[in-house]
């Protein structure tokens, strides 16, 4: 690859970086602060007990809809292993969704030192297309792995972080490799 324009895709890829931290987290809530009521989390429980007394039928009934509700809804990534050609820079993972529904995104990696991503959790819309800027720090060669979560989620969602403390997310696992020179 020409180095020029190898320094060219790093300075749009470090630009678009800039750019998703300027926005910031969405819909971040201040640190200690709780938006439900005693008498909401009263009303929770409550609901709670009453669903865990629901006979075993109900509940196979369930299951069985949230397996029709996964089947064949995944996001289209690329690409699924990166390969770095020096010990820092900078990689971009393209997440498209061609579903019909709209999904919420979390990234994980298995190193956070070395590695930063953006955005760790948003939404990306029906038709849309999303761009996770990885960055790689200096620290050992070694293989690591991002997890991609993702799940389908209702219009009206309005925080991605949410959605993932509940529920079975679909993973998709993108290795990244030592460096490799051409």
């Amino acid at each position: 690859m020409n180095i020029a324009v190898f320094v060219t895709f790093q300075i749009i890829l470090f630009l678009q970086l800039v750019l998703i931290c300027a926005k910031g987290p969405k819909n971040r809530k201040p640190a200690g602060k709780s938006t439900k009521s005693n008498a909401d989390k009263k009303g929770t429980s409550k609901s709670i007990m009453k669903n865990a007394s629901s006979k075993k039928g109900d509940k196979k009934e369930e299951k069985d809809e949230k397996k029709d509700d996964k089947s064949g809804e995944k996001l289209d990534i690329s690409p699924t292993e990166l390969k770095w050609e020096f010990e820092e820079g900078q990689q971009a993972i393209k997440v498209k969704n061609n579903t019909k529904k709209r999904f919420a995104i979390k990234v994980k990696c298995t190193d956070n030192n070395i590695y930063t991503v953006a955005p760790v959790v948003e939404f990306v819309d029906v038709g849309k297309d999303l761009t996770v800027a990885v960055v790689r720090g200096k620290g050992a060669l070694k293989k690591d792995k991002i997890v991609l979560c993702s799940m389908p989620v209702s219009d009206a969602e309005t925080n991605a972080a949410d959605v993932f403390k509940s529920g079975n997310p679909n993973m998709d696992v993108i290795t990244m490799d030592k460096r490799v020179r051409s």
